[in-house]
């Protein structure tokens, strides 16, 4: 099995606190209450296009559960014809790490988030639903916050999926960008996920690319999400 084949497997794992979860027609389908972004009710077909009948199951359950939602796919398999009447709503390029990360020198006091509040506080209010108090005692997560002064400015979560540590949740405030804090938490986020896994990787846009590429990430395959 390749490694782009590893990460859309493991972009398929579906098993957060809080998260309605459920297999329908074989592909693994998810929903984050309080959520309406298209991303938050989503099923899975990574192992490739799935029959016709399977897919529409899985997106009657989509629909009961949320009227925004999408299918997540590999970037090759999206145009297959049973995907037909749906088209691309966001575009993942997964990124894995090849090479340990440098050392990178910062201001920030990087470690484990002490509450929900102060994660949130730079991830965003209405992202409540992601970090809870289960979410922080799960085994197979951890989030990260860089405080400058005490006062947080910068997050990151690592995630184990399957045998994997996926880095994701990278934000800074506003106010506090072009200060090298992105690739500081980042950077430590990275080496988190090393003692999760051999395995390391992310999901990366074509602005954040060129930083995690300098911290010794290769570009592998895009993953999609189809709506409607």
């Amino acid at each position: 099995m390749g490694i782009a084949d590893v990460l859309a497997l493991a972009n398929a794992q579906v098993s957060t606190p809080g998260t309605v979860s459920a297999v329908v027609g074989g592909l693994p389908c998810s929903h984050i209450p309080g959520i309406t972004q298209v991303w938050a009710t989503q099923a899975r077909a990574m192992a490739g296009p799935p029959e016709p009948g399977d897919l529409a199951e899985a997106i009657g359950w989509l629909r009961a559960h949320s009227p925004s939602w999408t299918v997540a796919s590999r970037g090759e398999d999206a145009a297959s014809p049973v995907f037909g009447g749906l088209s691309v709503a966001i575009t993942l390029p997964a990124y894995v790490l090849d090479t340990p990360p440098p050392e990178v020198g910062t201001p920030l006091d990087i470690g484990p988030a002490r509450d929900p509040g102060e994660f949130l506080t730079v991830y965003g209010a209405g992202l409540a639903p992601l970090v809870t108090p289960a979410h922080l005692a799960a085994p197979d997560l951890r989030y990260l916050v860089g405080r400058l002064d005490g006062i947080p400015v910068a997050c990151a979560r690592v995630a184990r999926l399957g045998p994997t540590a996926q880095v994701s949740g990278v934000a800074v405030l506003p106010g506090h960008r072009r200060h090298g804090f992105g690739t500081a938490i980042s950077a430590a986020a990275t080496r988190l996920a090393g003692s999760l896994s051999d395995i390391v990787w992310l999901h990366a846009t074509d602005i954040s690319a060129p930083i995690y590429q300098r911290l010794g990430y290769r570009y592998v395959a895009d993953h999609v999400l189809l709506g409607e």
